[in-house]
């Protein structure tokens, strides 16, 4: 626990600074979201584990899907670090869409 708490707290400190710096997809990811992938005990880089560029049943992908016992039990979709999360962009509820996707393919 102290591991995920140390990590939120430097993920904290970073995100103005970077936020001011208007940081694109892939850097937001390899600054925020693999860290605390890894605090919360997942390997990013070892598809094992959690598996980048997840398809889904729509021909897209999300971008982790990370893994307990080698069946994806989260979906995180990245967007760049000052995206505004509106709910006027369907765009943004993709990661919900791939877990009710997921639900349902485990229900049938």
């Amino acid at each position: 626990m102290k591991a995920i708490i140390s990590c939120i707290e430097n993920l904290r400190l970073k995100l103005d600074k970077f936020r001011r710096a208007g940081l694109k997809e892939y850097p937001t990811r390899t600054i925020f979201i693999d860290p605390l992938l890894q605090a919360l005990g997942w390997e990013a880089r070892d598809p094992e584990e959690v598996e980048l560029e997840y398809p889904t049943i729509d021909g897209k992908s999300v971008d982790y899907a990370p893994k307990i016992n080698r069946k994806p039990v989260l979906f995180i979709e990245a967007k760049p670090l000052n995206d505004s999360l509106t709910i006027d962009s369907m765009e943004r509820f993709q990661s919900a869409k791939y877990l009710i996707q997921k639900s349902f393919e485990k229900m049938y």
